[in-house]
């Protein structure tokens, strides 16, 4: 999946493709009894039908992240449909691509995956990973990357057909003043006949540290970071942001401050990090910024490794919340649609006809 921080939970656009005979979708409910935690989230959140998800991505590719948001230069916010990745199992492996549309060509074209570039804290050192093995468990799979990196997907499945595409959200913030709004408003026709949506969960088995970006630096050590960037000095990380930050080492606590060259206000104090060794690696862990600006609960975490500084998530298993504890913060869930959705995206977000998935 793709390597990207984590909020609580994540909410990204997930698009899916039905492969072969589309008319003839075969749903496998389970029994909410033998639902694994994820499901229970998505079955109670949801009006669907639990799906085998090994069963459906053996058989059908699935569309990822067809809606992107950019800022333009005068600082509004816009919607396109210029990229989707697509997921699939093949051998019992798990396979991903991606791909770019080219408004010169007017055709898409397969580039790279960006997470390729995501590194796991792996036997003392950082690590890309490999293509993950599948293996099915009950209506979930189980990605396999080696090196104890597990991540556990459960999937939902609804069908939408005579939908307005704006009810079809899992946020519940496409709002006339979200920039999604702009392409699907009404009168833009609803999902034709046939199209299906589907929710998707995903969570790690074990606690894991994925370094999403790094920099060069020349600090040895995490203490020598810190000490560089101390409250009693007058150097700030991230002295760009809306929030720079420095640490008070006495108290263990970040120190934020606001920007005076940034538009928005930076709404976050302090709060406390801490310095866990794993692995044999020192990292520094602290609580995302929790304020109107940034909502994320989830940890993050910075690192130094051969000449990098890096910044990462702390990923936990899911668990569902109970009477004395929350949810935890790295359940991941997506909404996704089958081709015949997914080409109604495309034609009233504005794409050309030669988008069209065939």
């Amino acid at each position: 999946m793709a390597a990207i921080k984590y909020t609580a939970p994540l909410f990204a656009l997930l698009l899916a493709a039905c492969g072969g005979d589309e008319s003839n979708t075969d749903i496998v409910v389970a029994p909410p009894s033998t639902s694994s935690a994820i499901s229970q989230l998505l079955l109670a959140q949801y009006s669907s039908s639990e799906v085998n998800l090994n069963n459906v991505l053996q058989n059908e590719i699935l569309h990822l992240d067809s809606v992107q948001t950019i800022s333009t230069a005068n600082g509004k916010q816009e919607a396109s449909i210029d990229r989707y990745d697509t997921i699939s199992i093949k051998d019992k492996a798990f396979r991903e691509e991606q791909f770019n549309f080219d408004s010169k060509n007017l055709q898409w074209q397969n580039i790279p995956l960006n997470n390729n570039e995501a590194l796991y804290l792996v036997d003392g050192k950082w690590e890309k990973l490999g293509q993950a093995k599948v293996t099915a468990k009950g209506n979930d799979i189980i990605l396999d990357y080696g090196n104890d990196i597990q991540y556990l997907i459960s999937g939902t499945s609804k069908d939408i057909s005579n939908l307005a595409v704006m009810s079809v959200n899992l946020t519940k913030q496409n709002t006339q003043t979200r920039p999604e709004y702009a392409l699907f408003k009404p009168p833009a026709p609803v999902f034709p006949a046939g199209s299906q949506a589907y929710y998707l969960g995903h969570s790690p088995l074990k606690t894991t540290y994925l370094s999403y970006f790094g920099n060069n630096t020349t600090f040895k050590s995490i203490d020598e970071w810190t000490t560089f960037y101390s409250s009693n000095s007058k150097n700030t990380v991230a002295q760009n942001s809306i929030c720079p930050f420095q640490f008070d080492l006495t108290r263990k606590m970040v120190i934020f401050s606001n920007n005076p060259n940034q538009s928005v206000k930076c709404m976050a104090k302090e709060q406390p990090y801490e310095i866990r060794t794993v692995k044999q690696q020192q990292l520094l862990v602290m609580a995302e910024i929790q304020d109107d600006n940034s909502p994320a609960i989830g940890k993050e975490f910075y690192a130094i490794f051969n000449g990098s500084l890096l910044e990462g998530s702390v990923q936990e298993p899911f668990e569902l919340p109970n009477n004395t504890k929350p949810a935890s913060n790295s359940a991941r869930l997506e909404v996704g649609f089958n081709k015949i959705a997914i080409n109604h995206l495309f034609k009233y977000g504005g794409l050309p006809a030669t988008a069209q998935l065939k």
